[in-house]
């Protein structure tokens, strides 16, 4: 009387790339060279498997994927941050000028710490310590 039902497998595929539900939350897996990733992406299903294809294309085009680590030194994250308000976000002039001016102080702890250091190296509260010793707020205005 009772045919199986078939279910949706709980894991969809797309290429080197797979999408799962977790919790109520859409997930996507793979590996990238020797490292596995596994990050939340999403809400829904459509997103995660959107997404799920557009990294799936970024590892066969053999470029980094969405999701891949790749160290950066302090310097060249100010430099892509400011040039992404100026250039994309298009910020008010004001506005680069404040980002200017706190994100200097980050490149002057790093170089007062007398080794270059990679930006997912800094320790925030060691940083904030630093501009309270400088008479500066965490938003990099003088403090009056």
């Amino acid at each position: 009387m009772g045919g199986s039902r078939r279910r949706k497998p709980l894991r969809q595929r797309v290429g080197k790339v797979s999408y799962f539900c977790h919790h109520g939350s859409w997930y996507i897996y793979y590996r990238g060279g020797r490292q596995q990733v596994r990050r939340r992406v999403s809400e829904d299903e459509q997103t995660a498997a959107a997404i799920a294809t557009e990294v799936n294309g970024q590892l066969a085009a053999n470029v980094p994927a969405q999701f891949s680590f790749c160290p950066i030194s302090v310097g060249e994250l100010r430099r892509r941050f400011l040039d992404h308000h100026e250039h994309v976000r298009h910020s008010s002039v004001g506005m680069l000028r404040r980002y200017r001016s706190a994100t200097r102080h980050l490149v002057e702890y790093v170089e007062q710490r007398g080794r270059p250091k990679y930006a997912h190296e800094i320790d925030p509260d060691d940083f904030i310590r630093y501009l309270r010793a400088k008479r500066v707020s965490p938003n990099g205005q003088p403090l009056g």
